[in-house]
Formats: C-alpha cells, sequence, structure tokens
C-alpha cells in the first residue's frame, strides 16, 4: 500500500536531506565540535593502526602455518596417547604366554 502512494519514496528523500543537513552542519562546526588535539590523536592512532595492519597483513601465512604445524603435533600427540593406553590395556587382559612366564622365573 505504501509504495502505490509513494510514502516510501518520501520517507527516504527525507532521511537523506536530514542526513545531508546534519552532515553539512559537522562540517561547518568541525572545529568547535572536536578540537584540534583531539583530531590530531585521532589521526595518529589511524596512521599507526595502518601501519600495524600493514605489518601484520605480511606475516598473516607465516603466523597460520604455525598454527596448522602446532596443531597437527597436538593431534599426533593425542593419538600416540591414545594407541599407547589401547596397547597396554589389550596386554593387561592377554594372558601370559609360556615364554614369558619362562623368561619372569630366570
Amino acid at each position: 500500500m505504501g509504495s502505490r502512494v509513494g510514502v516510501w519514496v518520501f520517507l527516504k528523500e527525507l532521511g537523506m536531506s536530514t542526513l545531508q543537513s546534519l552532515h553539512q552542519w559537522i562540517r561547518t562546526r568541525w572545529e568547535h565540535i572536536i578540537p584540534s588535539i583531539i583530531r590530531l590523536v585521532w589521526r595518529s592512532l589511524l596512521a599507526g593502526d595502518r601501519a600495524i595492519v600493514s605489518l601484520l597483513e605480511g606475516y598473516v601465512d607465516t603466523v597460520a602455518s604455525i598454527f596448522v604445524i602446532i596443531f597437527i603435533i597436538l593431534c599426533f600427540m593425542v593419538a600416540i596417547i591414545i594407541a599407547t593406553l589401547q596397547v597396554h590395556d589389550f596386554e593387561y587382559h592377554m594372558p601370559m604366554s609360556p615364554i614369558q612366564t619362562i623368561l619372569l622365573k630366570s
């Protein structure tokens, strides 16, 4: 119903004109709204953030490779521990062979 009478178009134009006037008002009073020291600190933080991001982008492959290697090592360690427990459990319930009895007596 609203699209037939143009309500949504009217609301969109009203919102866009309000945003434009607000943006213009902020731009004319920029120095009074935000002091120069805060703007300087903000620019410095943005420059530092860009530098850190560009530095970290170079190390993404290395860090990802290290995490994958550590994950593989941990998985192998868990698998070895589980295999060791299975073998120990199997040997614990297995009866002794005659050769083992002779070797243990001597």
